[in-house]
């Protein structure tokens, strides 16, 4: 991305081209071990960014993930990994204006439901976005995607009013009315 201006939408989908990346290399952005895989990552990120805006690719359909949320991810909590007493966890709560459907639901265990409450997934890792399970952060990408374009703030170059888009601070958009673009704080450390 270029340093001027970004839209929530460039931001989401430029945090999608690394998820992409990532998955195509098998590796996390933050922990790539050699300049060369470092280059072909980055590579990939433009490409796949590029490819995403101009809509010759688009985000997966939510019904892969929940595919795998069946066949396998859905057998352990998708945050710790335990086995034990398993539910249904709304990546945004509901309480947050997070929507009731599967698109919005993983397996989590009671222990990690419990803990992470009512809090988004940025809120519940504290902003470090690398560690948010790759489930997760697609699954809330296309939340946040569907939720600004519902809101016709895809193309916003500030959100909420005043400040630039951060994945941090796009969850927002369903905690607060339609005419209105205030809400609490999140952290933003490693977008």
């Amino acid at each position: 991305m270029t340093s001027e201006s970004k839209t929530v939408r460039e931001v989401i989908l430029h945090h999608y081209a690394k998820l992409i990346a990532s998955a195509m290399l098998g590796v996390n952005w933050q922990s790539i071990p050699d300049e060369s895989l470092r280059k072909r990552y980055w590579g990939l990120v433009r490409d796949r960014y590029k490819r995403l805006l101009s809509s010759e690719i688009t985000m997966s359909s939510s019904s892969k993930e929940f595919k795998m949320l069946v066949e396998g991810a859905g057998t352990k909590c998708v945050y710790c990994g335990s086995t034990e007493t398993l539910e249904w966890d709304h990546i945004i709560p509901i309480s947050r204006g997070g929507p009731d459907t599967p698109d919005n639901l993983v397996r989590a265990c009671a222990s990690c439901n419990r803990s992470k409450g009512s809090k988004t997934p940025s809120e519940f890792y504290e902003g470090r976005w690398d560690q948010i399970p790759r489930i997760v952060q697609g699954l809330y990408l296309k939340l946040l995607y569907a939720e600004h374009e519902r809101r016709g703030t895809l193309n916003a170059t500030e959100f909420p009013t005043g400040e630039k888009p951060r994945i941090s601070t796009l969850a927002r958009a369903f905690a607060i009315n339609d005419t209105n673009n205030s809400g609490s704080s999140e952290g933003d450390a490693n977008e």
